[in-house]
Parts: C-alpha cells; structure tokens; sequence
C-alpha cells in the first residue's frame, strides 16, 4: 500500500507546482471558476493559458496588498505572487505603477512575504482535486 507525502514549502520558495490530468484549456476554465468561488478578480489571457488577480488586502498585514499570477504549461501550474506596499494616506497626484515584491516563503513569524506566501498556498490547496490535480512542489525559481 501506498501513501502520498505531504509536500511542505521550502524556505526561499516563490513559486508553487501543481500537476494536473485535465487539458491546458480545461484547467484554464477550471481555475477561472476557482478564482471566482474563491472571491478574487482577475484579468485572463486566454491565448497564453495565464491569470493575474486583482489586488487583494493580505489578512493580519493591515494596508498591504497582494497579487497571484497563475500560469498553465503542458499539465503543469506556476502560482508566484507580489506584496505591494501599503496605500499611502495622502493620495498622489500622479498615478504611480508599483512594481511589488516578489513573494517568497520563510519561516520567521514576522516576516511580510511569508504571511503572502501563506495566501497564495491557500489558493493553490483551494485548486487541487484528487485524481486530477495536485501540488507537486515548491521552488525558489
């Protein structure tokens, strides 16, 4: 008998793998409809089989921000994120395009960018179906 391990995040890891049985296009409508149940908005690229969502307010970091990318290759989903700073209180008169920081999982208790990582796995659990897909593993590329 068989038993599957549990895949854990290393420290360092900005991108989350998931494997998938379904069609490149079947996952892409599969995860638009997960996005959807799962409250974020989004913009999709039908053609490149990619997700980016819209900013969504990290729970426990009060202002801070965050965005998923997903992207669908040959039976395989890339999740990566970016934390975005906080709003500034006074609104700026020119609009400014903020880049984020690529977000990245560690261990320490405080640490911003693992609080975001925390989100974008949540998000990939929230895509895995037994039988069809799965989180494969986490890396730092």
């Amino acid at each position: 008998m068989a038993y599957s391990q549990s895949i854990e995040p290393v420290r360092g890891a900005k991108v989350i793998e998931l494997t998938t049985t379904l069609s490149d296009t079947a996952m892409y409508k599969t995860i638009g409809r997960i996005l959807v149940d799962e409250g974020y908005t989004f913009k999709a690229d039908k053609e490149r089989l990619n997700f980016q969502t819209g900013e969504r307010l990290t729970p426990n970091l009060p202002g801070f921000r965050y965005i998923a990318i997903l992207a669908i290759h040959q039976g395989k989903i890339k999740i990566t994120g970016l934390m975005l700073k906080p709003m500034p209180s006074k609104p700026r008169r020119k609009a400014v395009r903020e880049k984020g920081k690529p977000v990245a999982y560690q261990t320490s208790r405080d640490d911003r960018l693992g609080l975001v990582f925390n989100q974008l796995d949540e998000l990939a659990h929230a895509l895995t179906v037994p039988m069809v897909t799965s989180i494969t593993g986490y890396s730092k590329r």
